[in-house]
């Protein structure tokens, strides 16, 4: 993961825990603007010139967001645990609105934003039941 990176960089040098390397998101000539590590599975970058991050690096290097992952986001227990949590307050979220709709009230914009991720957010809950 974070050699595929690398190997792409410009004059990456070992440095502490990670690397760094010239940044091709400014194409610089600092040859240790851009800092970069792997860490719990993520690749962490940032330019101490430009501000990049790891987003606006892959993009710089012309590859998808996943090189960043070790591992599909999908498959990420952290991911399943987001959905977990707010399962509840999607729920609640979702009868408030519906339960506002029907009495014909008014309904704020940011409610109507947070319902409809609620909804969305169930449509992936069930969709990921489904393939179990």
């Amino acid at each position: 993961m974070l050699e595929n990176i690398l190997h792409l960089l410009e004059k990456s040098q070992k440095y502490g825990k990670g690397y760094r390397a010239r940044c091709p998101i400014h194409k610089g000539d600092n040859h240790s603007a851009l800092s970069i590590r792997e860490e719990d599975g993520k690749v962490i970058a940032h330019c101490f010139v430009c501000g990049g991050n790891g987003l606006d690096l892959v993009k710089a290097l012309d590859l998808p967001a996943s090189a960043l992952f070790s591992e599909p986001y999908e498959s990420r227990p952290r991911d399943q645990k987001l959905l977990t949590d707010t399962e509840l307050e999607d729920r609640l979220m979702i009868n408030i609105y519906e339960a506002a709709q029907s009495r014909q009230e008014p309904i704020k914009h940011s409610d109507l934003l947070r319902y409809r991720l609620a909804i969305k957010r169930n449509q992936i809950r069930q969709e990921r039941l489904a393939r179990l």
